[in-house]
């Protein structure tokens, strides 16, 4: 049976939606999203080399 509490599968959902979005956003120290400062994410298959 997989368990849980709430912090760590907010944990998980929040690493998924960032995944997701492939942005992430910066903010302020009241938590509030700042528009303009972005962090894209983006991902590249290693080669090997």
């Amino acid at each position: 049976m997989i368990t849980g509490n709430k912090g760590e599968w907010s944990e998980v959902y929040t690493l998924l939606k960032i995944i997701s979005d492939q942005q992430l956003f910066a903010g302020d120290s009241n938590l509030n999203k700042i528009e303009t400062k972005v962090r894209p994410l983006s991902w590249t298959k290693n080669s090997g080399k």
